[in-house]
């Protein structure tokens, strides 16, 4: 660079901000699919509106 010309700001934070906030929207919308499969199929099932998982009295517990 000739003296007296500043040297230009650099883009990589830039470009390293731009990935990272796209792969946070990517990894978001996945998530939000994932999640609206798992309800449409628990619609399907049946199972939407109650308890899904049941305790067996005599079975849960012990372990430490």
């Amino acid at each position: 660079m000739a003296p007296g010309h500043p040297k230009p700001p650099s883009r990589a934070p830039l470009v390293i901000a731009a990935f990272g906030g796209a792969a946070a929207i990517f990894v978001g919308l996945k998530w939000r699919a994932v999640f609206a499969r798992s309800e449409a199929a628990k619609e399907r099932s049946g199972a939407g509106g109650g308890n899904v998982y049941t305790v067996h009295t005599g079975r849960s517990g012990g372990g430490i």
